[in-house]
């Protein structure tokens, strides 16, 4: 996995407690070009426990910014065919694509590094014994680069600020709209709220706090009583999220599966609203269904009963792939279990 801290590292740890808890070891491998220079990956997984004849399962997780500042990580496949050579067939590659690559317009570098960072996402995913993904549009993609009848799993990603045993009822939470995630993604949501500020007066919202590290966007339009709290620890936002009516976003439908924020809302129960372009379902996600769609058009919200519906069928889509669920079914993808025979799992 890469070196830097964020969303990416919080999957892999989540992941790694819940295998441990249940005696499945695994190692983290945060790897960086200028690292593997001098330690190879072939090196880092070949220790006393991994040699003789016992299978290495490696789960790859992706996003080509993580690697390389330009998302240009080649460097990463040659380790990984490296790797393969080295093992032979003892070594089973997992790879999960939390991204593939990146688009823009002509004055960003995006544009002109768009074909080189798809090619080295295709390689990837043909260098995989197994290939996975958090959207369908995702895996279409990999599919047509896959060929062979190669199919890629689709896991929408879990929460990663806990998923509560039991939870508050829609009606009797305060009327709060919380806001979290990066900078950008808090930006994004919150200059789109004075659009709409009379859809969340009539939806009865009084209160809106933002959550998360780096400053506060302040952009929030009066009578709100808005507040910045800054970055709270795990258990904090989650509790936060439990007694908080509804959570905002700023998303095209086809990305809400790998949209950790819009998991954590929908695992606590929110109403989620988005304000971003969503028309049609993706992933098994209907606006109107699972989510509510900002409109300055829209005349009339939806009355109490219908909230708590749209907040229920959320969570009945998140429960479908919930950390429990996608820890079982990768540690059977890997051929892992309690009592698994091979060396430790490792984590790239």
């Amino acid at each position: 996995m890469p070196e830097a801290p964020g969303g990416i590292r919080d999957y892999a740890e989540n992941i790694r407690r819940v295998w441990s808890r249940s005696g499945i070891e695994c190692r983290i491998l945060a790897l960086a070009q200028r690292a593997v220079a001098t330690s190879p990956l072939w090196s880092q997984l070949d220790e006393p426990q991994a040699r003789g004849t016992g299978a290495i399962c490696l789960v790859v997780h992706y996003s080509g910014y993580g690697y390389a500042s330009r998302g240009l990580c080649g460097w990463l496949n040659q380790q990984l065919a490296d790797a393969r050579e080295h093992f032979g067939p003892r070594l089973r590659i997992v790879v999960m694509f939390h991204e593939l690559y990146a688009s823009g317009p002509p004055w960003r570098s995006a544009f002109w590094l768009q074909g080189r960072q798809e090619r080295i996402a295709a390689q990837l995913a043909n260098l995989s014994d197994v290939t996975m993904t958090n959207t369908g549009v995702h895996a279409r993609w990999l599919e047509q680069h896959l060929g062979h009848g190669r199919s890629v799993t689709v896991w929408p990603v879990f929460s990663n600020v806990g998923e509560p045993l039991s939870l508050a009822p829609h009606g009797a939470r305060p009327r709060r709209l919380v806001v979290f995630g990066s900078e950008s993604t808090r930006k994004r949501a919150l200059q789109q709220v004075h659009r709409h500020s009379s859809q969340l007066a009539d939806l009865g919202i009084d209160e809106l706090v933002e959550v998360g590290a780096g400053r506060g966007v302040g952009a929030w339009p009066p009578p709100l009583r808005a507040s910045f709290a800054g970055r709270l620890e795990e258990s904090a936002l989650g509790d936060l999220l439990a007694q908080s009516a509804f959570g905002l976003i700023e998303y095209p439908l086809h990305c809400m599966g790998k949209s950790t924020v819009f998991a954590a809302y929908a695992a606590h129960g929110c109403v989620i609203l988005n304000a971003g372009t969503s028309r049609e379902a993706a992933d098994g996600l209907t606006p109107g269904e699972h989510f509510l769609s900002l409109d300055p058009r829209r005349r009339g919200v939806p009355n109490a009963e219908e909230l708590r519906r749209i907040a229920l069928n959320a969570k009945g889509w998140y429960d479908q792939h919930t950390l429990a669920v996608q820890t079982a079914a990768l540690a059977e993808t890997c051929g892992l279990g309690p009592s698994a025979a091979g060396p430790p799992a490792s984590e790239d």
